[in-house]
């Protein structure tokens, strides 16, 4: 099984990201309208709610098929990295938890897949999942 390049992969993250604002815009709506029409930015809540949305975005996504919108435009795949299967729950817990900080200390945890001989990312390493590139559709 051939690895996503980190290029791909941060290709794959950046589509993702603007569908994650996009659902972060609309699941905020309610939460204004609760708040008579307010910003919510200072509500002690708000930012466990848009984790609890973003997790449920990435588990729906890696549950169901293995990809999420931008892992399927860009050929990748999550899978369980010892049965091939779709991730459990704790898994994609796990990779979620090690993804932010892989990604807020200048990208270190993934640009480490440069360096494993397997091609895993600490995403990957930490949570026993790994990404698959996917073959042309013909």
């Amino acid at each position: 099984m051939e690895s996503p390049s980190l290029m791909r992969r941060f290709a794959a993250m950046l589509y993702d990201s603007l569908l994650i604002i996009a659902l972060l815009m609309v699941t905020m709506i309610p939460m204004v309208v609760l708040n008579d029409g307010e910003a919510v930015g200072d509500r002690w809540w708000t930012f466990p709610y848009m984790v609890i949305i973003v997790f449920g975005f990435f588990f729906g996504f890696w549950r169901k098929a293995g990809q999420t919108l931008g892992m399927r435009t860009w050929r990748i795949k999550l899978i369980d990295q010892a049965t091939g299967n779709t991730v459990s729950f704790s898994q994609a817990l796990i990779r979620f938890a090690v993804a932010i900080p892989s990604l807020a200390f200048f990208g270190v945890g993934y640009i480490w897949l440069l360096f494993d001989k397997e091609k895993l990312s600490m995403p990957d390493r930490a949570s026993g999942t790994r990404l698959i590139l996917l073959g042309k559709v013909k």
